[in-house]
């Protein structure tokens, strides 16, 4: 037998890495993965889901890890995940999807989960790296895109900016992923009638 192989960074041991960071690798891996998704990333810039859109991502992230502990089997078919996500996209954001992006999500993510499990992080590195590549791309392109709309439109100028917040995310800091278990109860009031969050039509 030849002699082993010297782990790299980027293929680092199986020992190496332990439960924990593989775990937050994984989430980490699944937060890019859905924030390159157009269909979110679009649903999330125009505020579909309302004012908290950026949070109902953040939290969706979080859900669809909870999956692998808690549907384990489930989750790592790719046709079940892919309808938990277009399930979530309708749900949270009234958007549906019809043109089978939510299965090549899926994939990526089974994939990465598989990846990861092996001590592999390069999946969990390029993800991360078409996130920040295209970050800048997509906020300007939303800024000349509404400024051709109507420049002399005070209001609309003022959307154009809430836009641009949405999009100018700081990829540094990663927002720490909410178990869907902990995800807030609805309020029910006085009456004792659950109070239903509006949520706003596209």
């Amino acid at each position: 037998m030849g002699p082993r192989p010297i782990p790299t960074a980027s293929q680092p041991a199986k020992s190496s890495l332990s439960p924990e960071t593989k775990q937050s690798q994984f989430e980490l891996g699944i937060w890019y993965t859905i924030s390159l998704w157009p269909a979110l990333s679009t649903a999330v810039a125009n505020s579909w889901g309302g004012p908290d859109s950026s949070d109902k991502r953040d939290w969706l992230a979080g859900a669809i890890s909870d999956l692998f502990t808690t549907h384990p089997d489930d989750a790592t078919d790719a046709d079940w995940l892919a309808d938990f996500l277009s399930g979530e996209m309708d749900e949270e954001f009234e958007v549906v999807v019809d043109d089978d992006s939510n299965v090549e999500v899926a994939r990526e993510i089974i994939r990465l989960r598989r990846e990861i499990a092996e001590g592999d992080l390069r999946g969990v590195e390029r993800v991360e790296r078409m996130y920040r590549e295209r970050r800048p791309a997509a906020r300007v392109s939303v800024s000349a895109v509404d400024q051709d709309v109507d420049d002399d439109d005070d209001e609309e100028d003022e959307e154009d900016d809430a836009d641009e917040d949405v999009m100018d995310v700081d990829v540094d800091e990663v927002p720490t992923l909410v178990s869907a278990r902990e995800r807030s109860k609805p309020e029910v009031d006085e009456d004792g009638f659950t109070k239903v969050p509006s949520r706003r039509k596209r």
